[in-house]
């Protein structure tokens, strides 16, 4: 099973395109150019250009011809065209899917330049430094699978392939356009399966994770296992059905266990009976299973084995993917105010915002944030959960 790096690699350059002309139109040429090199004098450049202006009839009355040759399709071209690029999008400093990314990159990177999330992890392919870190299915899309069930796209290093056997590409699946695309097994047919192969000597977690998105007909009975490379089950139904019959859109997340499957080398979901409806499956290494993929943990700072590494309430996915703010510090500003405690305030946790006024009410955010109040509400109360009750006493003469 190959997947797109096997298919294109880094382009070449374009060589001009080359003209050819027949004997006599060289042989025109030929002499116009040995006379203007044999010297400088009027009449030599005189003569020279007597039998240029003669080639330039020759050309005109079709005497003799120029043909320009069609240039080769580049490996780059092929990238271009094999993800739908057309026109202006599929020039090299082209950015189609406005990921911060020119085509010329994506291409280098093995990347998808229609994506701005190639392997769906949630963090663009424009903000991390390995755009690959899962493998990312999206099945059925019609311009990733090909006819023999071989799913071609940008997967990483330790993907060998991924494909599907048996059942059928469908571009019409339920959910009211939710999905376009999915691999549909009918009821009536037999068993079919998508299958993921993986290089378990560039795997060095215990597991991976494998999440899996589907419609849950009332009759489907889906499983997990996991082969060897020649296709032997070496674990079989290792959770039993992800499915529960609930008639809506499904998602189920399940750990894939490698290290007492040293054998295992392809990891299979399988449909053993009833409809089955299948969108996407993803495959990455997520040690604590928080969402936060570990090649992000390490990029960013967080903790691949820990969810909340600076410990100031916020996860280490919260903090890199939604709020873009430090897993590795509870301060990510430095403006003396957690992240956690700008964000409930209205604050801005990724710059020093104490002495700007945010609401407009003349108040300092800083003198807002003590006294308790709203710093983005002019004249708000405190929206402190504490309050402060006093009980005066007076004597009664």
């Amino acid at each position: 099973m190959n997947h797109i790096r096997n298919l294109f690699s880094v382009p070449p350059k374009a060589d001009p395109p080359m003209v050819e002309a027949s004997a006599l139109c060289r042989r025109v040429f030929a002499v116009a150019r040995g006379v203007m090199l044999g010297g400088c004098s009027r009449g030599g450049n005189a003569v020279a250009a007597i039998v240029l202006a003669t080639a330039g009839l020759l050309l005109t009355l079709g005497i003799v011809s120029v043909a320009w040759a069609e240039p080769q399709a580049t490996l780059y071209d092929q990238w271009a065209a094999y993800f739908g690029l057309s026109g202006n999008d599929a020039r090299e400093a082209a950015d189609p899917d406005l990921d911060g990314l020119d085509n010329s990159l994506e291409y280098s990177l093995n990347l998808d330049p229609t994506s701005q999330d190639s392997d769906g992890d949630l963090l663009g392919d424009g903000e991390e430094t390995n755009g690959l870190s899962r493998i990312n299915l999206k099945l059925g899309d019609p311009r990733f699978s090909m006819a023999d069930g071989q799913f071609v796209y940008p997967f990483p290093p330790w993907c060998l392939g991924a494909r599907t056997v048996a059942g059928e590409l469908i571009t019409n699946a339920p959910l009211n356009g939710q999905f376009t695309n999915a691999w549909h097994v009918d009821a009536a047919a037999g068993t079919g399966a998508v299958e993921v192969a993986i290089d378990r000597s560039l795997i060095t977690t215990q597991e991976l994770r494998c999440a899996v998105t589907f419609f849950d007909h009332a009759d489907s009975h889906l499983i997990l296992e996991l082969a060897d490379l020649n296709g032997a089950t070496v674990a079989e139904d290792l959770y039993g059905n992800l499915a529960s019959g609930s008639g809506a859109l499904q998602s189920v997340n399940v750990k894939v266990p490698l290290s007492g499957n040293p054998q295992a080398a392809i990891v299979r979901l399988k449909r053993l009976s009833g409809e089955a409806t299948v969108f996407a499956l993803q495959l990455y290494k997520d040690s604590e299973n928080d969402g936060l993929d570990d090649e992000a943990e390490y990029e960013f700072g967080g903790d691949p084995f820990g969810s909340d590494r600076d410990g100031d309430g916020l996860s280490d996915f919260d903090e890199v993917v939604l709020y873009k703010t430090n897993p590795a510090a509870a301060d990510s500003d430095g403006d003396g105010i957690g992240d956690k405690e700008e964000l409930r305030v209205g604050m801005d946790p990724l710059q020093d915002d104490r002495n700007l006024d945010l609401d407009g009410d003349g108040v300092n955010n800083w003198s807002e944030y003590l006294m308790g109040r709203s710093v983005n509400v002019a004249g708000a109360v405190s929206d402190s959960s504490a309050q402060v009750r006093l009980t005066l006493f007076l004597p009664l003469d």
